[in-house]
């Protein structure tokens, strides 16, 4: 009858749909991981490998992002509650910034596969990134201290901040590489720490990326100096900042 018809067609239509989805996949999918494949092996024209490369660079931008972003809060959020208490302040900042450094170290599993299907490994030089890693974790903390002040006076500092992270990070050669860029254009990015940074750590962990004494000159001072006056702003405005509250 009509219902048996109806069915019936209902029934071919889903068959046919199934069929066609599946030769979708079946095309999709070889296709997916040959684009997979051919971007983890690809090269960029200087001869470095690209994936190890972009990775290495958000792995590092995410370790400063949060970084930054947990030390300012920790104080900001909690700034009522830490006046009550016989720890200093400026603990809750370091330990923020320190388990950032903890979830990077954790990020460094899936860029050692990236590196080896690139043919390439971490190298002898690799536990300088320990090195790195407190560089980083004295710069997050340095700023952060710095705007957890200006989050507890100013509460619409927090968009600015994150607008100015967004800036920064095209500013940094994350993912593109620092010898494409012009003589001029080029001394700018340069003059950002971040980049060196990222030099460092493409450089120790994996070779991907050849580092100067400047770049580790430039790493170090500019963590000291940034932890010290923040450490140093921290200390002078923090009685004022909270009696705001």
């Amino acid at each position: 009858g009509i219902v048996g018809q109806f069915e019936l067609r209902s029934e071919m239509a889903r068959f046919c749909h199934r069929k066609d989805l599946g030769k979708t996949v079946t095309v999709v999918m070889p296709t997916g991981e040959t684009l997979q494949r051919s971007l983890i092996r690809s090269w960029m024209p200087d001869g470095t490998a690209f994936m190890p490369y972009l990775l290495s660079g958000v792995l590092m931008m995410t370790f400063f992002n949060q970084g930054l972003n947990t030390a300012a809060e920790a104080i900001a959020q909690g700034a009522g509650v830490l006046t009550k208490v016989y720890v200093r302040p400026e603990v809750f900042a370091i330990s923020a910034a320190i388990s950032s450094a903890v979830n990077f170290a954790l990020g460094l599993v899936p860029l050692t596969l990236v590196l080896l299907i690139s043919g390439k490994y971490p190298g002898l030089l690799s536990p300088l990134v320990l090195v790195m890693m407190a560089s980083m974790v004295m710069l997050t903390t340095g700023l952060g201290l710095f705007f957890s002040i200006a989050y507890i006076t100013f509460d619409d500092f927090r968009s600015l901040i994150q607008i100015l992270l967004l800036a920064l990070q095209y500013m940094t050669p994350v993912f593109y590489p620092i010898t494409a860029l012009g003589p001029h254009t080029r001394i700018v990015i340069e003059l950002n720490p971040l980049t060196s940074f990222i030099a460092v750590f493409r450089h120790v962990y994996g070779g991907n990326y050849p580092a100067t004494g400047l770049n580790w000159l430039m790493m170090i001072s500019s963590s000291v100096l940034i932890f010290i006056l923040g450490l140093w702003f921290f200390i002078k405005k923090w009685p004022k900042a909270v009696a705001k509250i």
